[in-house]
């Protein structure tokens, strides 16, 4: 989760470039407050923008609910301005979608750029588009056989354990060093969703080029 945050705040400061400084104010869309995912992902997130950027605004969302994102966004678009913000932290593609949708609601036209997680299809024909810069995209093939490996061995009446299968360790709230599998994450960008979701199957590429984004395709 926190390699999740990382990518996701490299990706705001690559999308920045030359334009990265503390001068740059930047809202931050995090999840729920009773997820501690969210917490995992906003620690990443930070400590890629921390001393790089200036976090204007920062919310923590509700039920991770789109509509309680564009409400926040709306409300630090009062506080900053709309012209004053650089980028937008979002940690998952709904919220994403939420963010952008309050931007365009206060006459935005030049969208800042805008982070996301899920891969979802909204969000990638939103990537498409050029209204969101990046989603966080995990491979679901490689989890799936990771998944299927490791229920293989149980039946077998192996103890995964101490198998190679989970040679990484996690902690949960309550439990730690959990023995885990864990799948690397990249970042989605007009320029890699042929070599992520097309190339993993997870969309064709008529699934994403519907009429409305034939233009941009």
């Amino acid at each position: 989760n926190e390699l999740v945050g990382e990518v996701q705040g490299r990706s705001l400061l690559d999308a920045l470039g030359s334009n990265a400084n503390t001068a740059k104010k930047i809202v931050m869309m995090n999840g729920s407050p009773t997820d501690p995912n969210a917490k995992q992902f906003k620690e990443g997130a930070l400590s890629e923008l921390n001393g790089k950027v200036t976090i204007a605004a920062s919310y923590d969302t509700t039920d991770w609910k789109p509509e309680n994102a564009q409400a926040n966004m709306a409300k630090a678009i009062g506080q900053i301005g709309a012209g004053n913000i650089a980028g937008v932290y979002s940690a998952n593609d709904g919220m994403a979608g939420g963010v952008i949708k309050a931007l365009k609601a206060a006459g935005v036209t030049s969208l800042p750029p805008v982070t996301g997680q899920d891969a979802e299809l909204d969000a990638v024909q939103r990537v498409v588009a050029g209204e969101q810069y990046m989603s966080v995209y995990k491979s679901y093939p490689d989890e799936a056989e990771a998944a299927a490996q490791m229920a293989v061995s149980k039946v077998q009446g192996k103890d995964i354990q101490f198998d190679a299968l989970t040679e990484d360790k996690v902690d949960s709230p309550t439990t730690k060093n959990i023995p885990a599998k864990l799948v690397q994450v990249s970042a989605l960008t007009r320029k890699t969703i042929k070599d992520t979701v097309v190339a993993d199957g997870i969309y064709t590429v008529d699934d994403i080029c519907t009429a409305k984004f034939k233009a941009q395709c």
